[in-house]
């Protein structure tokens, strides 16, 4: 059964930069085992932030491009209709709203705005570790 997971900005840069991290392994499992959703606002946040000063020194030639390729192409796409207002970070509210509309089971991140809320909605806000043993 394929389950729906979101994964946010910084779980995915981090995966990104860290290819041997917790976050680049749970990253790896759900495109093989999940349905990682992404909407055009996560998206975009993805790439406006790793094409930033502070990240383009991670990646050599192509590499940025390709994870963006790549991450574009695995994802399932999906547009909430509507995004709430629930996190103390309103950038993060935009995961909650791709999380909702897809019916995903879990979040992945490392942001404390968003772990915070865990559980939200029936909807697991998990750290990389902790999806890895979610579903181990």
């Amino acid at each position: 059964m394929t389950r729906p997971v979101v994964f946010d900005t910084s779980a995915i840069i981090s995966a990104a930069i860290t290819p041997n991290s917790n976050a680049a392994l749970a990253l790896e499992y759900g495109f093989k085992n999940a349905k990682v959703l992404v909407s055009t606002a996560t998206f975009e946040e993805l790439r406006r932030k790793l094409t930033s000063q502070k990240f383009k020194k991670y990646f050599v030639g192509n590499e940025m491009e390709n994870l963006l390729t790549r991450f574009r192409e695995l994802a399932t796409w999906i547009e909430p209709e509507t995004v709430e207002a629930v996190s103390r970070d309103s950038e993060d509210d935009m995961f909650l709203a791709v999380a909702k509309a897809g019916d995903a089971r879990q979040i992945v991140t490392l942001a404390k705005d968003l772990l915070v809320l865990n559980p939200w909605r029936g909807i697991e806000i998990l750290k990389p570790y902790d999806f890895l043993v979610s579903v181990s």
